[in-house]
């Protein structure tokens, strides 16, 4: 027998917010399967595929990090989070040319919103720090 599953809005949002709570209190394979259920929920958009990157990267998983980015990506390519999530995955990398590449398409998708000024003001602090 097949389930057919169809949440409302609401309820895919109050998920989305239990996997931020299991995942900053250290319970990140909870969080991985709540994000995990999200995108298979949630296929077209790039949301849940940035919290399940965010989740990686706490467990310090840079690789399973950059791919869930890159799906995210995939999903939307015009999504400024995302950019900017990848652009901060970028600098605990070590890779200022991904800082900086990745700052600039967030900066350039959203000049005025909150993912650009996040990728404008981590540029500028990394370089009034000498870290890029």
């Amino acid at each position: 027998m097949a389930w057919t599953v169809n949440p409302t809005a609401d309820e895919l949002q109050l998920l989305a917010e239990c996997g931020v709570v299991l995942r900053e209190a250290g319970r990140y394979g909870e969080a991985r399967e709540v994000f995990q259920g999200l995108c298979e929920l949630r296929g077209q958009s790039a949301t849940p595929y940035v919290e399940l990157a965010k989740t990686y990267m706490q467990e310090g998983d840079l690789a399973g990090a950059e791919k869930q980015f890159r799906r995210a990506l995939t999903v939307e390519p015009q999504n400024a989070h995302a950019w900017a999530s990848l652009m901060e995955l970028a600098f605990f990398k070590k890779d200022s040319t991904g800082v900086r590449t990745n700052a600039q398409k967030a900066m350039e998708l959203d000049p005025a919103g909150p993912s650009g000024e996040f990728a404008r003001t981590f540029v500028a602090e990394a370089e009034r720090l000498s870290l890029l």
